[in-house]
């Protein structure tokens, strides 16, 4: 399911993407990020993501490192852009603890440390 969620990214499916989260997920970007949440249900998540497209073009990206352990999946993403104000280019590596039921993201956490992530969703190292 992950892979699909980053396909429908790539593709810049807003509306595929965000029909993989519940209309009452919780959606928390990592504390460092300027937009620190949380965003709770699926329009709040959805105008973050927005404002997220509107900063950045030419967002791709790929599935490092995948592991799942009961309903929880953590995804190591490399991802690419570009800034639209600066046009500076950006490669950002970051991962995501998601909380999954009946197929659809419920909780969603992200970390820029993958070891922080991992251990969050107490899955082995």
């Amino acid at each position: 399911m992950i892979n699909h969620w980053v396909d429908a990214w790539n593709r810049e499916d807003l509306d595929g993407f965000m029909g993989f989260y519940d209309g009452s997920a919780e959606f928390n970007p990592d504390p460092s990020w300027p937009e620190s949440g949380p965003f709770e249900g699926r329009c709040a998540i959805r105008g973050f993501v927005e404002g997220f497209r509107e900063a950045w073009t030419g967002n791709q990206a790929v599935i490092a490192d995948l592991r799942a352990g009961g309903g929880t999946v953590v995804a190591r993403i490399e991802a690419k852009g570009r800034g639209m104000a600066s046009g500076i280019d950006a490669d950002l590596a970051l991962s995501s603890v998601s909380e999954i039921e009946d197929r659809k993201i419920t909780r969603q956490r992200w970390y820029l440390d993958h070891g922080a992530a991992v251990a969050a969703a107490g899955l082995p190292e």
